[in-house]
């Protein structure tokens, strides 16, 4: 019995040795995987599930537990201290890209799930006879759970555009650090939280590369709900009047000084509603063009088969 007890605590501590971090389980996937395989792994684990212990429609950046995480400033703190400096700025620190590759990825997830709840949103204003009771509540059930996703992918997308998130990283002109005191970011008091918070300088995000002016477009497009529509009002107060781009430049067309200065004047939401109807009629001017100059080639066909047979 002795010599029994003595192999199991034996076999316990043998298992225990063995036993691997998360650290160094994450470093044996980034030096093992190719870049292109583990780019898409990562984003399916983080975003939408469906991998590992991620269940499908939903990655680990949102957490399922109400309980342990709710849906407040206190349950993103929580969730983004679970991810946030322990796999997000490590992975963003070996591979730049990675900070692009989700944050697009955030958005995009952001229309779909906006689009299922819109859907759900428009089912439950109709009449419903009393057979489809459980059918409505479930319903409600199903849009409480695109409500909670939503919410966190938000602050995820918040995040990826903080001073918080560059400072991890290291790189230099994000915050004074003198106002940290020399801290680590367990012991910031709540105003250094709220600071660190706040939107990292343009310069900073444009070093990353990240889209802002085709995300902003993105967002007033083709959001359906506050969520996309207060994405866009950030992106806009990050780029200010003079980097916001309408159509991100595809349409060749840029603001003039007096045009920017009436656009600093509106609200927020005043210019999205604005950049919205002007994209769309960029469009159709885009779309007038290509159908003149289809015209015009067709005319310069016929012209040249005349001149042929003559």
């Amino acid at each position: 019995i002795t010599t029994d007890k003595t192999t199991t605590t034996n076999n316990a501590n043998n298992l225990e040795s063995n036993l691997r971090t998360a650290q160094e389980c994450f470093k044996d996937f980034i030096t093992t995987i190719p870049i292109d395989m583990a780019m898409e792994i990562l984003k399916m684990y983080l975003v939408f599930g469906g991998v590992a212990d991620a269940p499908q429609g939903r990655g680990v950046l949102i957490p399922g537990s109400v309980e342990a995480f709710p849906q407040s400033i206190d349950g993103v703190r929580k969730v983004r201290e679970r991810y946030g400096s322990t796999l997000l700025v490590p992975v963003a620190a070996i591979w730049p890209g990675f900070i692009h590759c989700i944050l697009v990825n955030l958005v995009e997830f952001i229309f779909v799930l906006e689009g299922q709840l819109t859907r759900e949103f428009e089912e439950d204003t109709e009449d419903h006879s009393n057979s489809e009771i459980m059918k409505l509540s479930s319903n409600n059930e199903m849009k409480t759970g695109l409500e909670r996703k939503l919410y966190f992918l938000y602050f995820w997308v918040k995040y990826l555009l903080s001073k918080e998130f560059y400072h991890c990283l290291g790189w230099d002109g994000v915050i004074n650090t003198e106002k940290l005191g020399g801290k680590k970011n367990d012991k910031w008091s709540p105003d250094q939280l709220l600071m660190l918070e706040s939107n990292a300088p343009l310069k900073t995000l444009q070093m990353a590369q990240l889209p802002l002016n085709s995300l902003c477009d993105r967002c007033i497009i083709g959001g359906e709900t506050i969520w996309s529509q207060d994405i866009a009002s950030l992106l806009n107060d990050i780029l200010g009047t003079d980097d916001r781009v309408i159509g991100n430049g595809i349409f060749g067309i840029q603001s003039d000084t007096a045009k920017k200065r009436k656009v600093k004047s509106e609200s927020s939401s005043q210019q999205a509603k604005k950049s919205k109807h002007t994209i769309k009629s960029l469009m159709d001017i885009n779309d007038d063009s290509n159908i003149e100059r289809k015209e015009n080639d067709s005319m310069n066909r016929n012209m040249t088969s005349l001149e042929d047979i003559e």
